[in-house]
């Protein structure tokens, strides 16, 4: 997720079914801009978490986050001064995670798509209408209807009112 999400909505990212293991938390935050009070934080040393920053974050506030429990990681920034996807994930890798979870805002979300990083994308349709809302997913650099993400596989189910989809899509190996 990406700290956005973390300022935002300041969750705790575990697992609420009794007996399950909690996954690994990651925040994608290019320049530690995490606040040392938010529940990530809070609860690090019982929680494996890593955030992934940039270059660019400040060495004291590495050092306040790792006292706090949590694992800092430090890759490459985009032109647009974001956390090199890729670099990260060929680290996360190396630490053995080979799976994992997205849930983040526009941003996070587009950029994981634009680079062809996702393998299987969930959408969920709620039978409401709000109007106007924050955009899911921003912009992708599309220019023709040749370049489109086209899942390789989709199918949808109904849970409750709402729709789920599953799509398969192809990412990009290199």
């Amino acid at each position: 997720m990406g700290v956005g999400t973390v300022l935002k909505d300041n969750p705790k990212l575990t697992c609420r079914i009794p007996h399950r293991i909690d996954p690994v938390r990651i925040v994608l935050d290019s320049q530690l801009s995490i606040p040392l009070d938010c529940a990530l934080v809070q609860s690090a040393h019982g929680y494996e978490t890593l955030i992934i920053t940039t270059e660019k974050a400040q060495e004291e506030k590495r050092e306040l986050l790792k006292n706090a429990g949590i694992e800092v990681i430090t890759v490459r920034r985009t032109l647009e001064k974001y956390v090199e996807l890729s670099e990260a994930l060929h680290i996360l890798y190396a630490k053995g995670i080979d799976t994992l979870l997205v849930e983040g805002g526009s941003r996070v979300i587009t950029s994981f798509l634009k680079e062809r990083l996702v393998s299987k994308m969930y959408i969920t349709v709620a039978p409401i209408i709000i109007g106007q809302g924050v955009p899911a997913v921003g912009d992708l650099g599309i220019h023709s209807m040749s370049e489109v993400l086209t899942p390789l596989k989709a199918k949808s189910k109904k849970m409750g009112k709402d729709i789920v989809w599953e799509l398969d899509l192809e990412t990009d190996t290199s």
